[in-house]
């Protein structure tokens, strides 16, 4: 059984893009049978169309919807034949070039929720806008457990994080290259409400210190009962539905000797990883399956295949290059003088929800936490203040010469949970899933 918690990213649900489809004016049309949810030719669409789940729609190419800008349908070329928004389009007004489907749909916007009272440090809290997909390094849910108002709240029983990542050194200790990570913690005989980090080792609870207007800044602390590591059997990373995502399987297991996960092959082929691209378009997912384990689960995981989308190739501004190549040097002690900002370019029309900018600052016990949205009217930079830098720095009690990585990353994350068995509604595991591709620079106090 699986419960979804946050942005799903599969091949039929990327069409929905925060949006709900309207109704279309297109002539009906056959489906092909072997291929009902897929966009295909067919006799009754005119020139350029396709008939999608017995409609014909108009063909577009999402990576390049946002590639020219225009005032007036003059300035577009017979690709892209219409100004909306500022930029030529395939589509029409009211329509959106849908990703991965390259075809346009009718679309109205729907609101996202007031973002409710923050309460008290520690305390159990419903989720904003953020919550669904801002934490656990960065940007997964760590398996924890905020449920709406009036849900019973039960204690987490096993947390569990799978970081497929590819890495870029620009500055500071690491290893660039592609690499899967496994973290599995039984997390039980703590209270509920507990807010978990499945990233850390082993993992710590998160506590909200600051907010500011980009970034937040949030503190560790260790549980009661410390966690111990877990078994959750065998983890398969492969491709999805054949998309060109993984050189190859990769697969995680359990050695129980060294109480902590393995990845075969080892070492991975480098690269392993392929990154989708906005241009040319191309976008690659990959699936998350576990086994049967005794005491976790009674049948494989999840019920039918998780696919997660593999973000688009981070594509830094070569101002920031030269900033994360530094090191960023600032006063260890006195105040802070000046922040700093990141720029990137960023994904504008077909924007996956599953998927955003985040820049951290990891340090021993505290974490600068800046998440930022992709899509249209969204931004290409994240900016840093002074003043959280100082907060930083005085938390961590940093000496001169301490050293903290800076991670700038694109990433598309997931949170669910399996449930074992229906009996036994007091178990509750929590897995989060996470692929990025992450440059690191180094931050030195001195």
């Amino acid at each position: 059984m699986l419960a979804r918690f946050a942005f799903l990213c599969s091949l039929t649900l990327l069409a929905l893009v925060f949006a709900t489809y309207g109704g279309c004016t297109s002539d009906a049309c056959s489906v092909d049978p072997r291929a009902p949810d897929e966009p295909v030719s067919a006799i009754e669409c005119g020139s350029g169309d396709l008939c999608y789940r017995g409609r014909c729609v108009s063909t577009c190419t999402a990576g390049q919807e946002a590639s020219a800008s225009c005032e007036s349908d003059g300035d577009c070329d017979s690709a892209r034949p219409r100004c909306l928004n500022g930029f030529c389009s395939a589509c029409d007004q009211g329509e959106e070039c849908i990703p991965v489907l390259d075809i346009c749909e009718a679309v109205s916007e729907v609101p996202l929720p007031e973002v409710p009272e923050i309460p008290p440090v520690g305390a159990p809290r419903p989720p904003g806008p953020r919550d669904a997909g801002t934490l656990g390094a960065g940007l997964i849910p760590p398996g924890d457990d905020r449920p709406d108002a009036g849900q019973v709240v039960l204690p987490l029983t096993r947390t569990v994080f799978i970081d497929l990542s590819r890495t870029e050194i620009l500055a500071g200790p690491g290893r660039d290259g592609d690499a899967l990570e496994v973290l599995s913690y039984d997390v039980s005989n703590n209270p509920a409400g507990l807010v978990w980090r499945g990233d850390r080792i082993p993992p710590a609870i998160e506590e909200t210190v600051q907010e500011a207007t980009d970034c937040d800044l949030n503190a560790f602390r260790a549980p009661d009962e410390p966690p111990t590591p877990a078994d959750f059997g065998t983890i398969r990373v492969a491709d999805f539905n054949g998309s060109g995502a993984l050189s190859g399987e990769l697969v995680a297991t359990w050695d129980p000797l060294s109480e902590a996960y393995t990845v075969a092959p080892s070492p991975l082929p480098q690269p392993s990883i392929v990154l989708s691209t906005l241009t040319p378009p191309d976008s690659t997912f990959v699936t998350i399956t576990g086994s049967r384990v005794d005491d976790v689960t009674d049948s494989t995981w999840p019920a039918s295949e998780l696919g997660l989308h593999v973000p688009f190739d981070l594509t830094l501004d070569p101002a920031t290059v030269t900033l994360l190549s530094g090191p960023i040097t600032r006063e260890a002690a006195g105040p802070v003088s000046v922040g700093f900002e990141v720029l990137f370019e960023r994904v504008g029309t077909g924007v996956v929800p599953s998927e955003r900018i985040v820049l951290r600052i990891p340090g021993l016990n505290h974490e600068i936490l800046c998440p930022q949205p992709e899509g249209p009217g969204t931004d290409n930079r994240i900016a840093l203040g002074a003043a959280l830098l100082e907060q930083f720095r005085n938390l961590e009690m940093a000496p001169v010469g301490a050293a903290y990585p800076v991670i700038l990353e694109r990433a598309s994350a997931e949170r669910f949970s399996v449930v074992p068995d229906a009996a036994q509604p007091e178990l509750r595991f929590f897995v989060s899933a996470r692929v990025r591709h992450s440059y690191q620079g180094l931050l030195v106090f001195q």
